[in-house]
């Protein structure tokens, strides 16, 4: 599958994600999919921002707060046309402070906006990969052959096989719809969705009770879904209220070190 017919999928079916990480050092393949995403979304030259490192020799390589406080300024600006595109280049050149600025927007991105990172090397903070579509394109081609040119290896690609039966099982319940939302699968009523309904739907289709339901968020619109759950814990003090916290520690996530807590007394 070459990385031009992934695109190209997503633009037939209208699905594009908010994100995409593309990974890869053929600067040649790399510009004609942007290209390509520019074209297909109808963005305006004014309507595309650009973060590159000021120079890629140590330190002074890497992309500074500032940047990236200017970038999403600018995405965050109404389009002039239809939609805006952020493009950071090299982003594994993020350090923690600019990558945990550029992570709080890609969690709650703005509607027009599509964001593109490309990295040389897979050293992204694994907190910006978890909320791209990944695709890693191979560093060097041979235009003579069919099998290198159609090559894409998409990162952790049984999570795509198991995207797809996540899928099939909610399409069996004919109230409920899925989306990914770059981070996990959202399961919501087709008419007057919130996180808190689909949640209240989920536990009436399983038989399950409040007091063995776990819900967790750090933003404003979490709170009812907390709420709802007999576990509420949030990730953001500031933003929702919890009985329990779990705060963003390094490069893992919240639900991340919550997860792994959970597995580790599963396996006591």
């Amino acid at each position: 599958m070459k990385a031009r017919d992934f695109f190209e999928l997503d633009a037939r079916q209208n699905s594009w994600a908010h994100a995409y990480l593309i990974i890869g050092k053929n600067d040649i393949k790399i510009k004609e999919l942007i290209e390509y995403i520019v074209e297909q979304k109808k963005c305006l030259p004014a309507d595309i921002s650009t973060v590159v490192p000021e120079n890629l020799s140590g330190k002074k390589g890497e992309i500074k707060i500032e940047q990236i406080k200017q970038l999403l300024h600018e995405i965050n600006l109404s389009p002039l046309g239809s939609c805006r595109i952020a493009i950071v280049h090299n982003c594994e050149r993020l350090n923690q402070s600019s990558g945990n600025i550029l992570l709080k927007t890609l969690e709650e991105p703005p509607r027009h906006a599509t964001f593109v990172l490309l990295a040389e090397n897979n050293s992204v903070l694994s907190t910006i990969k978890s909320r791209c579509r990944i695709i890693s394109i191979p560093n060097e081609l041979n235009e003579n052959s069919e099998e290198e040119n159609n090559y894409i290896d998409i990162i952790e690609s049984d999570f795509f096989t198991a995207s797809r039966e996540i899928e099939k099982i909610v399409k069996k319940y004919t109230k409920l719809v899925t989306l990914w939302n770059g981070e996990a699968y959202d399961v919501q009523l087709k008419k007057d969705q919130t996180k808190a309904v689909g949640l209240r739907h989920v536990m009436e289709i399983f038989n399950l009770k409040k007091e063995d339901v776990m819900a967790i968020g750090d933003n404003y619109n979490d709170q009812e879904l907390l709420e709802e759950s007999g576990m509420p814990i949030s990730a953001d003090k500031t933003r929702v209220k919890g009985k329990f916290y779990v705060p963003l520690q390094g490069e893992f996530l919240p639900a991340d070190i919550l997860m792994q807590k959970v597995l580790e007394l599963k396996e006591k």
